[in-house]
């Protein structure tokens, strides 16, 4: 039965590989090496075809183990997006106020007429 339960385990995982692909590489590859480690735990060696299908099913879709990952994930705030902005806003008020103290410099020989 190893062989069934193997192949299962697989065609669950080219599922979650399928529906996945918008999750982030790095999450993407770290949720599947969890889900394939927690199937061959959960599904014993010796297991028959009933028990693989009925522990798949406790386990969940793959709909439903990407629809917890988002609400997990939507809960964290993204510190990095928000400080890359905080910083490129620095970084063009710098820039802004450069070029209005130079300007003056370049025009000051400049006659002007009345």
């Amino acid at each position: 039965m190893t062989d069934y339960r193997d192949a299962m385990i697989e065609r669950y995982l080219k599922e979650f590989d399928r529906q996945a692909t918008g999750v982030p590489r790095p999450q993407r590859r770290r949720m599947r090496g969890e889900i394939s480690a927690h199937l061959q735990e959960a599904i014993p060696v010796e297991a028959t075809e009933a028990l693989v299908s009925a522990t798949l099913a406790d386990f969940g879709t793959v709909e439903e183990i990407l629809e917890q990952s988002e609400t997990t994930t939507a809960s964290k705030p993204n510190y990095r997006r928000g400080l890359l902005i905080l910083i490129s806003l620095i970084a063009g008020l710098i820039v802004v106020t450069a070029v209005l103290m130079v300007l003056p410099l370049l025009f000051a020989g400049v006659p002007t007429f009345p």
